[in-house]
């Protein structure tokens, strides 16, 4: 991906974490292509205007690479929540009766591999059910 379906990817990235509630949502951004890069290193970050502003920088510095690996950062992703939650249970309990809703969200070119194929179809179906 490149070009201008790049630039309106990061342009809609950075618009949905100004979107984010200000100590309250926690989040991470995970991008990846053959390789998976993850911005906070130690997992989930509560959302408020310097990591946020961090997050738009490190997007806005990456350039479009190749192939849509989706395996590993799906992986890390859900890997990712469980261990947020299960520290939340173990240090706020409040915070997660109010924790409701936790996501994923894949922003990608949309040209999946054949070897990532049957995950995409899943994830369909899945959505699709649900």
């Amino acid at each position: 991906m490149g070009g201008g379906k790049w630039r309106r990817t990061v342009s809609a990235t950075i618009n949905a974490l100004k979107q984010l509630r200000k100590g309250f949502d926690r989040f991470n951004v995970i991008l990846f292509d053959n390789n998976v890069d993850v911005l906070f290193k130690n997992g989930m970050v509560s959302s408020n205007e310097e990591i946020i502003h961090k997050a738009i920088q490190h997007i806005n510095s990456i350039e479009a690479g190749e192939g849509t690996n989706i395996h590993q950062p799906l992986k890390e992703g859900i890997n990712m929540i469980k261990d947020d939650i299960e520290l939340l249970l173990q240090t706020d309990n409040e915070r997660v009766n109010n924790f409701y809703l936790n996501q994923i969200i894949f922003i990608t070119d949309g040209d999946i591999d054949k070897y990532n194929e049957k995950i995409y179809k899943y994830l369909h179906l899945k959505v699709v059910q649900d």
